[in-house]
């Protein structure tokens, strides 16, 4: 049986475990936290076709990595910069003159690659799971610096364009520490059309699967 003067204690306590839940939980958002995060991964480009020539460009493997620096602007959404850096190699030709025919480039004693630097302006969302595995996903649109690299019996030449680029991702992040979530992360970059010096292409399409680490100050 409670007394009179048992109640108002009663009350005070809800009180006071109300108050610091709501503070607990505001602790543990995100809102308004500054980031940075890192993507490393394999880059896997589209053939890449070569204007008024019939020859499309395969590529191997390459690899890409991306830094990014953002704000919390809630819980859930996010907006950042992202600057990276890829690389592939292309491995053989296909011309198109009445009948496809592949050739490997190294047959010819070419060496030729491609290097891309997007920069680009990102907004994220990350789904509210209330758990440390957070899903998340992302557009983004900005600049893509590419520097084509040829070198044929040991005479080598650079060319340079610029376009405009956008990308689209999705990932999933797991949360290992207050301010450090580890995970795996898909990219789809593309491009418009890559204007050279001497030729012009497509623009590009490529897909980067890797590891995405990121940190909240």
């Amino acid at each position: 049986m409670q007394t009179q003067n048992q109640k108002p204690l009663r009350i005070a306590a809800a009180v006071c475990l109300a108050a610091c839940a709501t503070m607990q939980g505001q602790a543990l958002g995100d809102q308004g936290q500054v980031y940075g995060r890192f993507d490393v991964g394999a880059n896997f480009m589209n053939d890449l076709k070569v204007d008024n020539t019939g020859i499309d460009l395969e590529f191997d493997t390459g690899v890409r990595f991306d830094f990014a620096g953002g704000y919390k602007i809630t819980d859930a959404f996010a907006v950042e910069l992202e600057v990276g850096f890829a690389y592939n190699s292309v491995d053989s030709f296909n011309f198109h003159y009445g009948q496809d025919y592949e050739a490997d480039i190294s047959d010819y004693g070419l060496d030729f690659d491609l290097y891309q630097i997007p920069m680009l302006v990102n907004l994220s969302y990350t789904i509210p799971l209330n758990s440390k595995i957070k899903p998340f996903v992302g557009v983004g649109v900005g600049g893509l610096a590419a520097i084509a690299s040829a070198e044929m019996y040991g005479f080598e030449e650079d060319e340079s364009a610029f376009a405009f680029a956008y990308q689209a991702f999705a990932g999933v992040n797991y949360q290992i520490s207050n301010n450090v979530d580890i995970g795996l992360i898909y990219k789809f970059m593309g491009s418009s059309d890559l204007d050279f010096d001497s030729f012009e292409t497509d623009g590009i399409g490529a897909h980067m699967i890797g590891l995405n680490l990121e940190w909240r100050f």
